[in-house]
């Protein structure tokens, strides 16, 4: 059952903390820490635990931004080393440890990564409170020849902060750790002002204000409508349909593509179940056999058995949400079977809660309460399909679960099923379904297209803009050329995009397109690091490259440009 939130919001007790290291030893050189009041610093985990985790803070989150990738780890290997008066319940997010609670006899810590709280760099969430990051002052005496890590090819950018003198660094961990407290506090006051309370992530926030002030009445779940909607929902759209393009041409993206989905009725409680389908009805949730048309852009996503999404032509049996079958046939498809349709009630609580925020964003101007409503705006639905099934690791447990299994010395990694009292997947689904048809609509408007991902197309053609919700707005206008080697890894102009390879460099880029491997030194995650038998963090030399075995996402032609897949050559 997804209630309304009635209990009390009580702000969270809260410090920040950041570490320094060298680059390429890791070795510790300062942790800092900051609570609002005055700032400390030490030069090792054990003094900062010892000093930090005491009677007097017990039940305070320590926050570190991007903590849950890297601080973290230098704190569980202080904790193993110190012994079994610890124990440690970690969660993940994918590879970061996003919420990791420490406890030694009756106390309990918890350390958690603020990036998941506050989605942006540092640099942008202390211009947002008007506060400048440091570190771009600092260079090395003989600077740039001192043989320091660069990471950009312009050799005028300081680069040696790390290295600097303790004190000089010191001052710049200090700043550091006042932005993040400050952003967090402001935030804080932020969501008590509109009658909730913060999280330990932007998600959780999001999901308690909306359970706070907008849930309008309780709205019965159910386990295996859950289950079966989990088919149908698809978050979005990302392909490459040429890999490289001439301009003028224009990166275009959706103002608020997922926000504006919510503001239309959702499926809420269970209705009925039949075995036809009311056409017209967005809400249904359809077991159907269909028939995607063959042109250029299909509009229907497709599980492979690999996991992997790709939007095929041809006949296939799946569930589909409502908004999915009305797209298909507005593209020319059929339906040439319907098995089973569920029918919902009509919600407009989601309306209620987007329309509130944006319209507080649209009239605000103070810079870091519009970076707070775009956060709100854009997390919540997400959460409703938040899944049961976790993974858990076990620092020192009690007792070790017969389905542990064992990847360090008393570190056990535990699978579990949880319940999530505000799992409700056809909130999610009716939202990312409406928001790839936004996307593919856009995509068959246009006939040059290049690239597409989530809410953004880069076309040579031009699409109707303004600032309404749901609306194209040209995000970035390209003057020379566009190259796209893969989804979230291209170069508009000189400007490069590279999810998977950080600080990728205009000559590694070209390196490559040409087919070759570029050399990274990246940090290893904690479970990988723990499975490796050493815990001490470290880095780990990797040889990486663009193509992989994954079947592309598009069938390449022999013209050098794409076409979709038949779904029989998929399956």
């Amino acid at each position: 059952m997804l209630r309304p939130f009635t209990g009390v919001h009580a702000p969270l007790d809260f410090a920040v903390y950041d570490l320094e290291w060298y680059p390429e030893t890791y070795k510790l050189r300062l942790v800092g820490v900051y609570d609002g009041s005055h700032y400390r610093s030490y030069t090792s985990i054990a003094e900062f635990l010892n000093a930090e985790l005491t009677s007097e803070t017990r039940g305070r989150i320590l926050f570190a931004h991007a903590g849950g990738l890297a601080d973290v780890q230098f704190v569980l290997e202080e904790i193993l080393r110190q012994g079994r008066d610890w124990k440690v319940e970690a969660s993940f997010s994918g590879s970061s440890a996003i919420l990791v609670k420490a406890t030694r006899g009756d106390r309990t810590w918890v350390f958690a990564d603020s990036y998941w709280l506050l989605k942006d760099a540092l640099a942008k969430i202390g211009k947002s409170l008007g506060e400048q990051k440091g570190g771009d002052d600092y260079r090395c005496p003989d600077f740039p020849h001192c043989g320091h890590r660069i990471e950009e090819d312009d050799w005028r950018l300081p680069k040696c902060i790390f290295y600097a003198p303790i004190g000089i660094l010191r001052d710049y961990n200090a700043l550091d750790c006042r932005i993040l407290f400050n952003g967090i506090s402001r935030f804080q006051e932020e969501i008590l002002a509109l009658g909730s309370s913060l999280r330990p992530t932007i998600a959780s926030t999001a999901m308690r204000l909306f359970r706070s002030r907008f849930l309008n009445g309780p709205i019965r779940t159910n386990a295996r409508v859950n289950e079966t909607a989990r088919i149908a929902y698809i978050a979005s759209r990302v392909e490459v349909f040429q890999e490289y393009m001439t301009g003028p041409a224009h990166y275009y993206d959706l103002n608020s593509s997922f926000p504006f989905s919510m503001t239309s009725p959702c499926p809420g409680a269970l209705k009925g179940s039949s075995r036809r389908w009311e056409e017209g009805d967005e809400l249904a949730l359809v077991d159907a056999t269909i028939r995607a048309p063959n042109r250029d852009v299909p509009p229907l996503p497709y599980r492979a058995e690999s996991g992997r999404i790709l939007f095929p032509f041809g006949r296939w049996r799946s569930w589909f949400s409502g908004v999915d079958l009305l797209l298909l046939l507005e593209s020319g498809g059929t339906i040439d079977k319907v098995h089973r349709a569920l029918s919902f009630e009509s919600r407009l609580d989601l309306a209620a809660y987007v329309t509130l925020i944006y319209e507080l964003r649209r009239t605000e101007k103070d810079p870091f309460r519009r970076l707070v409503y775009k956060y709100l705006m854009n997390a919540l639905y997400g959460k409703f399909g938040e899944t049961p099934e976790k993974q858990a690791m076990l620092v020192n447990p009690d007792k070790i679960p017969a389905v542990a299994e064992r990847i360090a010395s008393g570190v056990y990694l535990v699978p579990e099923t949880v319940r999530i009292e505000h799992e409700h997947v056809p909130f999610a689904m009716c939202v990312t379904a409406r928001s790839r048809a936004l996307l593919t609509r856009g995509l068959w408007a246009t006939s040059s297209r290049a690239y597409c991902d989530t809410d953004s197309i880069v076309t040579r053609d031009t699409l109707p803009t303004s600032d309404a919700l749901g609306d194209w707005k040209e995000e970035e206008a390209i003057e020379r050329e566009a190259v796209f080697l893969a989804p979230k890894l291209y170069r508009l102009d000189d400007r490069i995009k590279a999810k998977g390879f950080p600080r990728l460099r205009l000559a590694d880029f070209e390196k490559l397109r040409a087919g070759g491997s570029i050399e990274l030194n990246r940090m290893l995650r904690i479970r990988e690091l723990y499975r490796s038998g050493n815990t001490a963090p470290r880095g780990l030399p990797t040889k990486k490259r663009v193509w992989g075995a994954a079947q592309p996402k598009r069938r390449p032609t022999p013209e050098g440009g794409t076409e979709p897949w038949d779904v029989s050559d998929i399956t």
